[in-house]
């Protein structure tokens, strides 16, 4: 058994939830025109407020702090988050662990608003979400200190997931833009992905495009480092009964607010998080 095919069975031994077939994208409320509705049932902004730049997600800026650190050798070591003052006090299932994730914004207890996002690099919903919601959300909520996105994983679209998501959390503690910019490349590269070349193509986009040490994300993903990680991502996922993707916990003044499932505008987030 390769190394690879070793701990995806390690993995799936102790999570059996990302076994299981979930389709990623069912029950999303959508029509067949892609325009995006509410479970909520709150209108959504129409086809043209939703249109983004041509390249589809937004990096956010530079100069935030991430949670972990990292060694002189390029290897990484994860911290729990709570030296930079950013631990969570927020009383709900989905924010168990959440100050490890990566996040872009205040900290947790500083921000007004936070929204905690479970994800799959693989789900076209998520996607979609990162193309045609997020770049205004940061723009308007999340630049202005309001808001902070917290990003958490739930990986169960497509087998190669697992794989991308410990990419994405051994980069971050790399680089925080390199994780955006790693994200963004999956997203934008789904249809072209699978199990067999992820590894390899995430190493070339690190290497060509950041300056990360590709070999050493890599090395960290093949020797499990971020397994525990990924555990207790899922974890809370279950205990919040994360059943759609993306699933968006919104919290104000440290008081869960709502949970948004499937496809959203930035109207519905707003009409909850609103300054």
């Amino acid at each position: 058994m390769s190394r690879r095919n070793s701990r995806r069975a390690v993995l799936k031994g102790s999570l059996g939830v990302l076994t299981i077939g979930f389709s990623g994208c069912a029950g999303l409320s959508a029509d067949s025109s892609g325009d995006e509705t509410s479970t909520s049932g709150e209108p959504t902004e129409s086809e043209a407020d939703e249109s983004t730049t041509s390249s589809g997600t937004e990096t956010p800026a530079e100069g935030t702090e991430t949670t972990d650190e990292s060694t002189s050798d390029g290897e990484s070591t994860e911290t729990d988050g709570s030296e930079d003052g950013d631990s969570s006090s927020l009383d709900h299932p989905s924010a168990e662990g959440a100050e490890k994730n990566a996040k872009v914004g205040p900290s947790m207890d500083e921000a007004e608003g936070v929204m905690i996002a479970f994800e799959d690099p693989s789900s076209p919903s998520c996607a979609k979400f990162h193309e045609a919601v997020f770049p205004k959300l940061k723009s308007r909520l999340i630049d202005s200190g309001y808001v902070t996105f917290v990003a958490r994983a739930y990986p169960n679209t497509e087998e190669w997931a697992e794989t991308a998501v410990l990419a994405l959390k051994a980069t971050y503690d790399r680089d925080e833009g390199a994780y955006w910019d790693l994200k963004a490349h999956y997203y934008e590269n789904q249809g072209d992905l699978n199990e067999e070349n992820v590894l390899d193509e995430t190493e070339a986009f690190l290497d060509d495009e950041t300056s990360v040490d590709a070999g050493a994300v890599v090395s960290d993903v093949e020797g499990g480092a971020y397994e525990d990680a990924l555990a207790s991502d899922v974890d809370a996922a279950e205990n919040a009964e994360v059943s759609d993707l993306p699933t968006l916990f919104l919290f104000e003044d440290g008081e869960f607010k709502t949970e948004l499932t499937g496809k959203q505008s930035y109207a519905v987030l707003k009409s909850v998080l609103g300054e």
